[in-house]
C-alpha cells in the first residue's frame, strides 16, 4: 500500500466535504479540510450583477437576503450531465464551467486557510450519478486545475473509509443521510472484493430538519411576546431574518447532534422579537426528526431490502453515515431494529465518503468488471473485448479485427455483458458495403466507468475512418487488493 497524504472530496447537492489523509505505514491520520474549521463546504454559489462571486457557507447564512441581489445557483451537482445551462448576467453557463468555478473557490479557501494547493484529489459520487453527469464532473475538476488520483462511488467510498472494522463482517448496510437526500446502500465484501448489492434514494436531509426546527424555534420565540399582535408567521419575516434563524437552527442541530447535550442559543436582533435566547433541548430534536426517520428513512430501509432480497437478520453492520448520521432519533431507530452491536457511527460521519476516497488512493486496486464485455457475433456467440474480474476503469483492449458478413452500408454492432447477456448499446456503422470489409475495434474503460469503443473503417490508406462511441451501464465491484 502506498504512504503519503492524498486529499478526498465529496461533492454533494447541499455540501461539499474535504479531507486529508496521511498515511506512514504504521499510522493514519485524518484532518478536515473545512470551510469553517470541523464543517464542510456549503455546496452553493451566488453571483452578483457585477459578476462578484459569493461561495459556500456566506451563501447558506444569507441566503434569501442575497437572492434579492445575486443569481443563486444551486443545487450545482444535479445540474451535471442534463445539458443544461444557466443565464448568468446575459451569459449561457454550463454546468461544467459552474461547478468548475465552484472548485476554483474550494481551492481558494483550502489554500489561504491551510496552506494547502489542491492539485489532485480523488472524488466520491453517488452510486446513481449518470454517466453523463460523472464526465462532466470529472471535467470541471479539470478545468480548475484539479488533476483525479480517483473516482469511486460513496457507498464504496463509505465502506472503505472503515474497512478494517467490517472486511469481514458479510453483507453491510449503509445509511447515508445528508443535506438533501437519504441514501440506503448494501454492500458485501468477500476476499477483498466489495460489491454493491442494492442503493436506494429518498429525496429527505438535514436541510428539511433545520428549516423545521427554525420553524419550532420561531414559534416558541412568538410565546414570549407581550403584544402577540407584532407577531408573524416565518414565512413573513424579512428574508435576513430567515436566514439567521436558519443559520441558528442548523448550528443547534449540529451541537446537538455531536454530543447530545441541550444547547443554548442566543439569536440577536431577530426583527420585532429582538434578542431572544432559547434551550434547544435533544427532546425537541428528536420530535422533529422522530416522524420523518419512521416514515422516511424506515421505510427506504424496507424498500431496499427488499430490492436485494434478503432480511434485517442477514445485515451484519450498519454504518450511520452523512451529516445528519449522528442524530438520536437516526442511530435510536437504526439500534432498535438492527441492534447496538451491529450498529458504527464513524467520528465525524458527514466525512466517511471524502475519507473513503482518499482511502482509495492509497490501495492497489480499483473497480473490475463483474461480467465480460464484447460484441455479439453472427452466430449469436459473444467475442469478449474486456474481461470479467482482470479488465476495469484504466483497462484497454487490443485491437480486434472484425469483418462485415453480408453487402450492406452499414455493420451493426451489439455490445453486451456476457453474465446477464444484456445488450448495452447497439452501433451503427457507416461502411462502404463489400462483403469482407474490415472493422477495427478497441475498448477501454476511463475513470467515469464508461466504456469507450474506438471503431475504424479502413479501405485504404487515404479511405480512413474513426470514430469514438460511448457504452454506459457497465457494472463493477471494488476489488481492494488487500486480501491477505
Amino acid at each position: 500500500m502506498k504512504t503519503g497524504s492524498f486529499i478526498g472530496i465529496d461533492f454533494g447537492t447541499f455540501s461539499t466535504s474535504v479531507v486529508s489523509v496521511t498515511r506512514d505505514g504504521q499510522s493514519e491520520k485524518m484532518s478536515v479540510l473545512g470551510e469553517e474549521g470541523e464543517f464542510p463546504f456549503a455546496s452553493l454559489m451566488a453571483i452578483s450583477e457585477e459578476n462578484k462571486v459569493f461561495f459556500g457557507n456566506k451563501v447558506r447564512k444569507s441566503r434569501e437576503a442575497l437572492s434579492e441581489s445575486c443569481r443563486l445557483v444551486s443545487p450545482l451537482k444535479s445540474l451535471l450531465g442534463t445539458g443544461k445551462t444557466i443565464s448568468i448576467n446575459g451569459k449561457e453557463c454550463s454546468a461544467r464551467q459552474l461547478t468548475s468555478e465552484y472548485f476554483r473557490c474550494l481551492k481558494r479557501v483550502i489554500q489561504k486557510r491551510y496552506s494547502i494547493d489542491v492539485k489532485e484529489a480523488a472524488f466520491s459520487f453517488p452510486a446513481d450519478l449518470s454517466p453523463e453527469a460523472r464526465r462532466d464532473l470529472a471535467e470541471a475538476a479539470k478545468k480548475a486545475e484539479i488533476k483525479i488520483t480517483g473516482f469511486i462511488s460513496e457507498p464504496t467510498a463509505a465502506f472503505l473509509s472503515v474497512y478494517e472494522t467490517i472486511r469481514d463482517k458479510g453483507r453491510v448496510m449503509i445509511c447515508d443521510w445528508g443535506g438533501e437526500r437519504l441514501d440506503i446502500s448494501i454492500l458485501s465484501s468477500e476476499n477483498g472484493r466489495i460489491r454493491e448489492e442494492a442503493v436506494r434514494s429518498e429525496e429527505t436531509g438535514g436541510g428539511d430538519i433545520d428549516r423545521a426546527l427554525a420553524q419550532k424555534i420561531h414559534a416558541e420565540f412568538g410565546k414570549t411576546l407581550d403584544d402577540k399582535s407584532k407577531a408573524a408567521a416565518f414565512s413573513e419575516m424579512p428574508p435576513a431574518e430567515r436566514d439567521k434563524l436558519f443559520a441558528a437552527a442548523e448550528r443547534a442541530k449540529i451541537q446537538l447532534s455531536a454530543d447530545g447535550r441541550d444547547f443554548p442559543l442566543t439569536v440577536h436582533d431577530y426583527g420585532v422579537y429582538g434578542t431572544k435566547t432559547i434551550t434547544v433541548t435533544n427532546d425537541m430534536l428528536f420530535e422533529i426528526v422522530r416522524p420523518t426517520v419512521e416514515d422516511r428513512v424506515m421505510g427506504a430501509v424496507d424498500k431496499t431490502l427488499a430490492e436485494a432480497g434478503i432480511s434485517d437478520g442477514e445485515i451484519s453492520a450498519v454504518i450511520a453515515a452523512g451529516g445528519s448520521g449522528n442524530l438520536r432519533a437516526f442511530t435510536d431507530a437504526l439500534q432498535a431494529r438492527f441492534g447496538k452491536e451491529k450498529l458504527i457511527i464513524p467520528e465525524k460521519p458527514q466525512f466517511i465518503s471524502a475519507k473513503g476516497a482518499a482511502a482509495s488512493a492509497f490501495a492497489e486496486g480499483g473497480f473490475r468488471l463483474t461480467d465480460d464485455m464484447g460484441i455479439i457475433m453472427s452466430d449469436g456467440t459473444m467475442f469478449p473485448l474486456l474481461k470479467k474480474d482482470s479488465d476495469g476503469v484504466g483497462s484497454k483492449s487490443a485491437e480486434y479485427t472484425f469483418s462485415a458478413v453480408e453487402d450492406t452500408n452499414e455493420a451493426h454492432v451489439i455490445v453486451a455483458s456476457e453474465g446477464s447477456r444484456r445488450i448495452r448499446e447497439r452501433i451503427s456503422v457507416p461502411i462502404k458495403g463489400f462483403l469482407g470489409e474490415k472493422i477495427k475495434i478497441t475498448a477501454g474503460i476511463d475513470e467515469t466507468q464508461t466504456a469507450r469503443i474506438r471503431i475504424i473503417t479502413e479501405n485504404s490508406a487515404e479511405d480512413k475512418k474513426e470514430k469514438i462511441y460511448s457504452v454506459n451501464g457497465l457494472t463493477f465491484y471494488y476489488d481492494t487488493a488487500l486480501n491477505g
